[in-house]
């Protein structure tokens, strides 16, 4: 129906995406599940305990945060986290201390994106 409806190229072109972009990033690969009536398409994330040790719950949920955006600002932090702005500041500011993020703008503009190590 979406093929024929011209919302995609082909059928089955978005499962190979999907599965080079996990390749990439070094991910397991998605498990796909087929059923009688359903296809079923697990996609893994890096669990919270694949950060570094040294830094606390709150840092590694920021730092799990960059493995689907490259960058993210205070106000992304404190949406998805749902962390007061001081704490979510203070997450940040200790994350960029620690080498682990840098920081690019200033003010409401700053954005945090995660440091290649």
């Amino acid at each position: 129906m979406f093929r024929e409806a011209g919302y995609i190229e082909k059928l089955g072109s978005g499962f190979i995406t999907l599965f080079n972009s996990y390749e990439q990033k070094g991910l397991r690969p998605p498990e796909v599940i087929e059923g009688e009536n359903f296809i079923k398409c697990v996609l893994p994330r890096p669990a919270f305990s694949d950060s570094p040790v040294d830094v606390d719950d709150d840092a590694k949920k920021i730092l799990a945060l960059f493995e689907v955006v490259e960058d993210l600002s205070i106000s992304d932090v404190m949406k998805s986290l749902h962390l007061s702005r001081p704490t979510a500041g203070r997450r940040l500011v200790g994350l960029v201390a620690q080498g682990f993020l840098e920081s690019v703008g200033q003010g409401k503009m700053t954005r945090y994106r995660k440091v290649n190590r």
